[in-house]
């Protein structure tokens, strides 16, 4: 491109010189000196004359701006949509374009340009290169900031791939099954990783995840079989259910009969599971902010864990079925519970509140409502401290009959009110970010009433699958239809 601009400059500079110059002839003989003349009058003022201000590029055409506020259109610049035949782009919302494999994918090497008709290419479409088996090498321009779901699932061929720091999200199963990839760099723009994304990379053999990632998807490295180095940030604060599932290889480090995964400068940021079944305690790192799913599953023998400050995450089953657990203390750092994370821990010792049994810390007893006192209660206070409802916590309590749920409650779990037929109405605060699956199923009398206008991104997809009736607030009467509620006097009321 700098080229090009430069061969237009030129030829304007050169068009000009040729214009305001006529061609040099012989020299002559020197005349004789002639009389000095009148002077003559004062000519008119010229024409102010002007400069380029800038270029630009649009619809791919070359387009000069002048000083004096004109301009001139200099034609197509070509090469501005060079890249290999056969791609296919399809416009978006913000003018930019997504790109897609189309006729390209028997290819062996792919060439993915930064613009299309002017415009960035900024996406790599869902599916774009899908079992392209013959592609080995594709290069990816600085303008891409999202490469999508199932990219390039089941490349088979693909070696490397350098992903340029301009992306910031890596779709789900963008990679899965790109048997042959020994060696990706995600670069520190991207924040998260989707689920599945380099699942089934047998040819990995080490990963560094940058400091700008927060999240890493479900099954995002699972079967990679070859992998034996994974480096984990700080910034992480959440990974999927069986992100590193069957990767047999991995190298761990050890703390206190626990394996954790981690940086140079913090080797424990993950704790991802437990040095045998047969441990009778574990002090977990007090610099470990996620404790993986099932980490400490099936310890029957395990009587006592202390969980540190600065955990954030408390994964699937991770203590499910250690039936010798007494006690166990919860931080209020923690923002985050998986489904079924105590089931089955039979002896444990719980705080007790209003027909409910907590855990929690010194501090704050009640972080999380683990269950009902029994399932003959019909009324429940939940505390006003409470952040969690674990998952089935009130599941068959068939009498209950109102539940009043506090402001600072932000999760809901896995069939929380399961069965509660009984349950007429519930209101659910706009602080609830997270409500997983079935929640209310087979609440066959409830009505529910949300602080929130709309339904949360969080809210797992099936959480009302009983189809119960739902009103959103509004502190206006609504124009818009739909089922809406504000309160009068302190009391939820329809707008009709």
């Amino acid at each position: 491109m700098k080229k090009i601009l430069f061969a237009l400059l030129m030829a304007l500079t050169i068009s000009l010189l040729l214009v305001s110059c006529g061609v040099q002839g012989e020299k002559g003989d020197k005349g004789e000196t002639g009389a000095k003349g009148d002077t003559g009058e004062q000519g008119e003022k010229g024409e102010t004359g002007k400069g380029v201000d800038r270029f630009e590029i649009v619809d791919g055409e070359l387009i000069i701006y002048y000083t004096d506020g004109t301009s001139q259109n200099l034609g197509k610049i070509e090469g501005e949509t060079e890249g290999t035949d056969g791609l296919e782009y399809y416009p978006l919302d913000d003018g930019t374009y997504v790109v897609s494999g189309g006729t390209t994918t028997f290819l062996e090497k792919i060439e993915i340009p930064k613009y299309y008709k002017g415009k960035a290419v900024t996406q790599i479409k869902n599916r774009a290169f899908q079992n392209a088996k013959n592609l080995k090498e594709i290069t990816i321009p600085d303008s891409v900031t999202s490469i999508g779901d199932e990219a390039f699932q089941n490349c088979t061929g693909l070696t490397s791939i350098e992903i340029p720091s301009s992306v910031t999200s890596i779709g789900g199963a963008a990679f899965l099954y790109c048997s042959s990839l020994t060696n990706v760099t995600i670069p520190d723009s991207v924040t998260s990783i989707g689920s599945s994304a380099f699942s089934g990379c047998t040819g990995l053999t080490s990963v560094t995840i940058p400091d700008s990632v927060t999240s890493i998807g479900s099954f995002a490295f699972s079967g990679c079989t070859g992998l034996t180095s994974v480096t984990i940030p700080d910034s992480v604060t959440s990974i999927g259910e069986s992100a590193f599932y069957n990767c047999s290889s991995l190298t761990y480090n050890e703390y206190d009969n626990a394996y954790y995964l981690g940086n140079d400068d913090n080797p424990y940021v993950v704790l991802i599971k437990a040095k045998d079944e047969s441990i009778t305690s574990c002090t977990i790192n007090e610099n470990t902010k996620v404790i993986y799913e099932e980490a400490f599953k099936d310890c029957a023998s395990l009587t006592s864990v202390t969980i540190g400050d600065n955990v954030t995450s408390i994964g699937d089953e991770t203590f499910r079925n250690c039936t010798g657990l007494t006690n166990v203390t919860i931080p209020d750092s923690v923002t985050s519970i998986g489904y079924a994370a105590f089931d089955d821990c039979l002896s444990l010792t719980y705080n007790e509140y209003d027909n409910a049994y907590y855990l929690g810390n010194d501090n704050n007893p009640y972080v999380v409502l683990m269950k009902a006192k029994d399932t003959s209660i019909t009324s429940c206070t939940i505390n006003e401290n409470t952040k969690f409802i674990h998952s089935e916590a009130f599941r068959g309590c068939t009498s209950l009959t109102s539940v009043a749920i506090g402001d600072s409650v932000t999760s809901i779990g896995y069939g929380a009110f399961l069965g509660c037929t009984g349950l007429t109405s519930i209101t659910i605060g706009d602080s609830v970010t997270s409500i997983g699956s079935d929640a209310f199923r087979g609440c066959t009398s409830l009505t529910i009433y949300c602080e929130a206008t709309s339904e949360p991104s969080g809210w797992y997809s099936n959480w009302n699958s009983s189809s119960r009736p739902v009103y959103w607030y509004s502190e206006e009467e609504p124009t818009r239809s739909g089922n809406y509620w504000h309160y009068v006097d302190g009391v939820v009321t329809v707008w009709e």
